[in-house]
């Protein structure tokens, strides 16, 4: 119900702007998997924008890595991006030369969920040497929680068979093996896979909130990220409010696109910020580009066409 009604509002901000034609061929948007956050803003997007005569074209890719590739190869010109896919496109030789940042939108929380029987001192230390589930072997997330537990010094246990996204509430919700003494998720609060576990499981499962001092510890692995706070009911059983790590997402477009089609998609999220990027979210992630990202789009320098 919690995620409908993200959706929902969602659709609702993108179908209260009504933007100007777009120059030349349709923009081509590259969002995320079925389902994901990103794929229902990129879907609505492009849908609002044919319903006024704009050509646009959503593209549902597998994340945004391979959102990145699109961009710099030119098969996209719009593409939701996280801040640690940018971070590794770079390490890997990537340049984001080509590249320009209009805005940042929805952030991505970490949530921490552990056992309640096994919650001593109800920080990120009581998972040390826990069986937890970090995500998918390879994907952008698994990443950043790996880092997030190397500047902590915790070390976590896994499983012997592969287990991924779509398994892991099944597996978490069989009480009989006990395999997983929790997981750690990345994704917008509300975060439906989160909810489903702690909802589904009775709330065996129980969030685990981060401080500011686990903030200052993983900034020395080089993570872009806040603290953002989560409203209390945000998720079943949570009856208090909590506060976590945030880490940055944003819309990325071609440095070739024209300035007029950047200029609209800037004001889009300039006009509605406060919704469009999530409630409690800090203005410095808001406003700041830092050096790893796309520097933010110079329309005086932008092109004249895609």
């Amino acid at each position: 119900m919690k995620r409908a009604a993200s959706v929902f509002f969602v659709a609702i901000f993108l179908c209260a702007f009504a933007p100007a034609s777009f120059a030349g061929d349709a923009l081509r948007i590259a969002s995320a998997g079925y389902g994901d956050l990103f794929w229902v803003m990129g879907k609505r997007l492009g849908e609002i924008l044919g319903s006024d005569d704009v050509p646009a074209q959503d593209i549902a890719t597998s994340g945004d890595e391979e959102n990145i590739e699109l961009l710099v190869s030119g098969k996209a010109d719009v593409a939701f991006v996280s801040g640690e896919a940018i971070d590794r496109f770079i390490s890997s030789g990537g340049s984001v030369e080509s590249l320009r940042t209009i805005a940042r939108v929805w952030p991505s929380a970490v949530h921490v969920l552990l056992r309640g029987d096994f919650v001593k001192t109800n920080t990120i230390a009581d998972i040390d040497k826990k069986y937890i589930y970090i995500g998918e072997k390879g994907s952008v997330h698994r990443a950043v929680i790996e880092k997030i537990l190397a500047a902590k010094g915790i070390k976590v246990k896994h499983l012997m068979r592969d287990i991924n996204d779509a398994t892991l509430l099944s597996i978490m919700r069989n009480f009989v093996e006990r395999e997983l003494d929790g997981a750690i998720i990345i994704g917008p609060a509300l975060n439906q896979a989160t909810d489903d576990i702690i909802s589904k499981t009775g709330g065996t499962f129980q969030l685990i909130p981060l401080s500011e001092g686990d903030l200052a510890a993983i900034a020395g692995e080089k993570i872009t990220a806040v603290i953002l706070t989560i409203p209390e009911n945000t998720y079943s059983y949570q009856t208090d409010s909590l506060k976590t790590v945030a880490l940055p997402n944003y819309l990325v477009c071609r440095k070739d696109l024209s300035a007029k089609d950047a200029a609209l998609l800037s004001d889009i999220f300039e006009n509605h910020i406060d919704f469009f990027t999530g409630p409690g979210l800090p203005e410095t992630l808001l406003m700041a580009v830092d050096q790893t990202t796309p520097p933010a789009i110079p329309f005086h320098e932008v092109g004249v066409g895609r």
